[in-house]
């Protein structure tokens, strides 16, 4: 899969598997806005959560940006009682939606014949985050969930 292509499959697959997951979990439809690229780009949200894919069309990182809001949102529906936002439950619980995305997305994939190697995700704080010094071209989606945006961002 060449360069170009890869977001082209990405980023459909992706948003499939996060318009089911947020309308089961929410039941509240996502809306996706306008993509765009961006170099060197940086995140303002507070969580980060990165899957690592290997295979033979994509290596490379895909990221999902939280503001605190959102992910509380998410996390509290999904379990149904609340969180505190600062709290290490809040990171596991948005791990674990972020898993889901990554499952279904890759089942998305896998049906198109394109099988993905896939790390598990892992969620830290962004202020925590170590970032390349290389420079780096991303495209970024950002997704409206009850007025609140977070950002899927493709490394390519």
């Amino acid at each position: 899969m060449p360069a170009g292509q890869k977001v082209d499959v990405l980023i459909p697959s992706f948003s499939r598997a996060i318009n089911l997951c947020l309308k089961e979990i929410t039941k509240t439809a996502p809306k996706f806005n306008d993509i765009f690229e961006s170099q060197d780009w940086k995140t303002e949200k507070e969580i980060t959560v990165s899957l690592v894919i290997d295979s033979t069309g994509y290596k490379g990182t895909i990221y999902f940006h939280f503001g605190k809001p959102v992910a509380k949102f998410i996390v509290e529906k999904m379990l149904g009682e609340t969180v505190d936002e600062n709290s290490l439950d809040m990171l596991d619980g948005i791990k674990e939606v972020t898993n889901i995305f990554f499952g279904l997305a890759k089942t998305k994939l896998n049906d198109a014949k394109i099988n993905l190697n896939l790390s598990l995700p892992m969620a830290q704080w962004s202020k925590d985050m170590i970032h390349s010094t290389q420079p780096k071209k991303s495209i970024i989606l950002p997704i409206l969930l009850n007025d609140l945006d977070f950002y899927l961002e493709v490394i390519v």
